[in-house]
């Protein structure tokens, strides 16, 4: 799949320290979803205590995540 899994999981990790709506407990857990020839997919689960902002939030995480994905050369 030419990706480290480890740091692809440090990256998404560290990228819900940027927003500022996720709790630190429960602790975030990041976890190989599903497999193909060409892909893996990557999950990220986290905690929010405000559910009617979860899109905001998603977006937010999603955001971070593709921002620091860039920045460490995955794309």
């Amino acid at each position: 799949y030419g990706v480290d899994l480890e740091k692809v999981r440090q990256i998404m990790l560290k990228s819900l320290g940027e927003v500022d709506l996720i709790p630190k407990f429960p602790e975030p857990v990041c976890y190989v979803n599903e497999t193909t020839d060409s892909w893996i997919s990557v999950r990220l689960a986290y905690p929010i205590e405000q559910f009617g902002k979860q899109f905001m939030i998603g977006d937010k995480v999603t955001e971070a995540v593709l921002k620091n994905f860039s920045a460490a050369g995955i794309a």
